[in-house]
């Protein structure tokens, strides 16, 4: 429930809204926070989260991985996963978990849903 998650983490820093963007004709509207984004499609009035981007230490996965945490305790944690650069992405259907590294630690850690699924 979106409405919950955003009541936890309290008033963002920033909103920002695009309306229409996606292929369903859904619009889209991001909340904003220091270590955390909350990324939601909005259509019929109702809002759906389709993107976590953790950027800061405060957040973690419930495996313990959040940025700072090493390549090793990342890959004990799900493996080796995709390689697309300085980022891996492990993926299961249209659901996707991407750790972006600045070497050999985790820089950001993003949970994706398609949204057009």
């Amino acid at each position: 429930d979106p409405g919950r998650v955003i009541a936890a983490l309290g008033q963002p820093n920033d909103t920002l809204t695009a309306a229409g963007c996606f292929t369903n004709g859904a619009d889209e509207k991001d909340y904003i926070y220091d270590d955390i984004e909350i990324k939601c499609y909005v259509i019929g009035g109702a809002e759906y989260i389709y993107d976590v981007l953790i950027k800061g230490g405060s957040y973690a996965t419930p495996e313990g991985i959040r940025p700072g945490s090493s390549r090793s305790e990342v890959e004990a944690a799900y493996g080796s996963g995709e390689s697309y650069g300085d980022m891996v992405a492990y993926i299961n259907g249209g659901r996707e978990l991407d750790i972006t590294y600045s070497g050999d630690t985790a820089a950001t850690v993003e949970y994706y849903m398609d949204p057009n699924s």
